[in-house]
């Protein structure tokens, strides 16, 4: 993926708004979003948007995190396509993306103003036209497609339109902010979908039986037997089914908002507090102060005035701070070198390499810090107003998008209630006694009561969107198809993982495909192996899982891939899962990535097959739940594919190859290459695709390999089988 340039990030003239236009050096986005017809063609019935590859992060290779979470963006989106005629999801996509752009020209817009407070904001302005200007053009396919008459096309295009819909969205002022920690903690945002998916279902069956008990039917009665007789009785009545608990689906809607990382880019503190408005720069003067004594040190000057131990001590307090605060990076790295540096001063100074080494690097993170504290100090000059204009747009965003996703959730919870705008408030008053105990006192004085009427009145303004009808009515039908969710998996330490929905398929392959393997013996197979795990056992597991596939024969049938499916990058998704698997921060995050690994082996999931149901139950055969169909057709086809274009073939495992090796130059924690089992893992990958690619560059018949793909995909069924059904 290519890196911004900064000479493509240029500012806008003053005055001038943003406009939908094409950038070069702008990360490409391979998200690729299924939206899937019945009846004929003439209805959405389904839109598959796969957790994996995500939408490019505007922080680069970090992801950041979401503020309202990411399966709300999704999930609005099903619920809106679901049941309408492709013209109709193209109709509303298109208002939605024109509403979600529609300020962008506007300089004197509250958008325009918060895309000015972000610290990257020319390069922001960048993707955010990029992305808007691609969207549109598919939108504009799309319409062609409209005007023709054709549904299936409608659907094809209306997949790209909806993945560049979704980068925009991504790309949105605090839609995602920087994580500023090494590694993402978890939201757990999988357990409250679930909350809330289960409270719209709730309804949605409710009203099919309602609709059920409207249309007469005769009631059949029930054989029972006595000793001596057969006599009939009416059938009994089920059981009632529990309903919702308001105040726990109340709460799974507020979890599915990131309060923290919301606040973090509100600076909020520094409007409650001038003593943490000043401490950035009370902080970063005391640093340098230690760096100029550390300094004297190692330049063996005698007018020190700290000696080493009391310049180690000093940096160790404050590191420690700045470190819990997260705000100033650089400075805790000069203060934590500062620390280790006077901690082995008498070792380092018998060498001049490593003296001059510390130095420079002490001396860029000052330098750096510097823009960082001056950047804190912006904050803290608008803190009041950003606070304001921030979270009442995030928070009413929140709002608004849960009622068209989960209407009967916010309707049923009262999550809106008494106004939309009190229940944001209070909900946000408790959540910033959690985050910040320490401003307890402001929060419930004069400068907390400033800070919440300034929100309120942004939070009542007509100019925001207006949030939907939640009547009791409105159901979303889409929700009673439980195979159209993302797999989502939770864990809980002591009792394994709860496995919801599937992984997506391999990009070649329609819809969710065939597992060669069935779904319920893989995932039992996982859910065993995580049964009485805790929470750092898991995620040992998970690696330990991880590693044994990375060197097991099944992987090595990726040479064997067939050329859709090695087109459509199975091979780079299949990698990215393995290693989301081994740093993903939950075990729940953790084995979801492991599963959906899984799922992108070779010859896990095929495209030919029946796609019905086949009795595959836990309790089924170690025959009955392998499709040996599906598999053998599959076979059938690669090996007249491998005969007839034997080339096409050679040339597509070449250019995968060099895209797999593409992806180990880049460098960072969240990179390939920062995982050598990864890294050798591809490696290894890359050696056999290229010995393929020669084998079937030297002319003649292609070698037939179905018995290979077949007796290890079968031996491979035969150890989840094993494994699926441990006592």
């Amino acid at each position: 993926m290519k890196r911004m340039k900064k000479s493509q990030a240029e500012p806008k003239p003053p005055g001038q708004g943003l406009v939908p236009t094409p950038h070069e050096g702008v990360t490409a986005v391979h998200l690729r979003p299924s939206v899937l017809l019945a009846d004929d063609n003439a209805r959405v019935w389904r839109v598959q948007i796969s957790p994996s590859p995500r939408t490019p992060s505007p922080f680069g290779s970090r992801m950041g995190d979401h503020t309202i979470a990411w399966a709300v963006h999704l999930d609005v989106i099903k619920a809106e396509m679901y049941g309408k005629t492709p013209a109709e999801a193209y109709a509303w996509l298109k208002e939605a993306h024109q509403s979600a752009v529609r300020w962008m020209p506007d300089v004197d817009s509250d958008d325009t103003k918060r895309l000015r407070w972000l610290a990257d904001s020319d390069a922001r302005a960048v993707r955010l036209e990029d992305s808007a200007y691609l969207a549109k053009q598919w939108l504009d396919k799309a319409d062609e497609s409209v005007r023709l008459g054709r549904p299936a096309e409608i659907a094809e295009r209306l997949g790209p339109a909806i993945a560049h819909h979704l980068a925009y969205v991504n790309y949105l002022p605090f839609s995602t902010v920087r994580n500023l920690k090494d590694r993402s903690t978890g939201s757990a945002e999988g357990r409250y979908r679930k909350i809330v998916l289960e409270c719209e279902r709730h309804f949605a069956k409710q009203a099919e039986m309602e609709v059920v008990a409207d249309t007469p039917s005769v009631a059949k009665p029930v054989l029972a037997r006595t000793d001596t007789e057969v006599i009939a009785r009416p059938e009994p009545e089920p059981e009632p089914v529990k309903a919702p608990d308001p105040a726990q689906v109340r709460d799974a809607l507020w979890r599915l908002f990131s309060f923290d990382a919301a606040l973090r880019e509100t600076a909020v503190v520094y409007a409650l507090s001038k003593q943490a408005a000043n401490q950035p720069r009370v902080d970063t003067k005391e640093v340098e102060k230690l760096a100029i004594q550390l300094t004297k040190h190692l330049k063996q000057r005698k007018s020190f005035v700290l000696k080493p131990t009391q310049i180690k001590e000093e940096a160790e307090r404050l590191a420690t701070r700045l470190y819990d605060s997260k705000p100033q990076q650089y400075l805790w790295k000069a203060a934590n070198t500062i620390k280790n540096v006077a901690d082995q001063l008498v070792l380092i100074l018998g060498d001049p390499t490593r003296v001059e080494g510390y130095r420079k690097d002490i001396a860029d993170y000052l330098v750096l810090a510097k823009a960082e504290t001056q950047g804190e100090t912006n904050k803290a000059t608008d803190a009041s107003e950003r606070f304001a204009k921030i979270m009442s747009h995030l928070l009413h965003e929140h709002q608004r998008l849960c009622a068209i996703a989960y209407p009967q959730s916010v309707r049923m919870s009262g999550f809106l209630d008494p106004t939309p705008a009190e229940a944001a408030i209070t909900r946000l008053r408790a959540e910033m006694l959690k985050l910040h105990p320490k401003q307890a006192a402001a929060l419930a004085g004069a400068p907390g009561t400033k800070l919440f009427e300034a929100l309120k009145k942004e939070l009542e303004k007509d100019t925001l969107p207006a949030i939907p009808d939640v009547g009791a009515d409105v159901i979303k039908g889409w929700v009673s198809d439980d195979t159209g969710d993302p797999l989502v998996v939770t864990f809980t330490a002591g009792t394994g993982i709860d496995v919801n929905g599937r992984p997506p398929a391999p990009a070649g392959v329609a819809g969710m495909g065939c597992h060669t393997s069935a779904w319920v013996i893989q995932s039992t197979a996982v859910k065993k192996a995580m049964r009485v795990a805790s929470d750092e056992d898991g995620l040992d597991k998970i690696e330990e899982l991880v590693e044994q596939d990375l060197a097991a024969e099944i992987i090595k049938l990726d040479r064997y891939l067939p050329l859709a499916q090695l087109q459509g990058g199975q091979l780079k998704t299949m990698f990215q899962a393995a290693f989301d698997a081994l740093t993903d921060a939950t075990s729940g995050e953790s084995a979801g990535s492991y599963l959906t690994f899984r799922n992108m082996l070779p010859f896990a999931t095929v495209d030919a097959g029946n796609r019905a149901g086949h009795g595959e139950g836990l309790d089924a055969t170690v025959d009955k739940t392998f499709d040996r169909s599906a598999l053998n057709k599959t076979l059938e086809l690669l090996a007249d594919e491998r005969r007839d274009l034997p080339l096409e073939f050679a040339k597509t495992l070449r250019a995968v190859a060099v895209d797999l090796e593409d992806e180990l130059t880049f460098k960072g924690d969240d990179r390939w290459s920062a995982d050598f089992r990864i890294k050798a893992a591809v490696e290894d990958s890359v050696d056999r695709l290229r010995e393929e690619a020669d084998l079937l560059e030297l002319g003649g018949p292609a070698a037939d390999v179905s018995s290979t793909i077949r007796d290890t995909r079968w031996a491979e069924h035969q150890r989840l089988y094993i494994e699926a059904h441990q006592l």
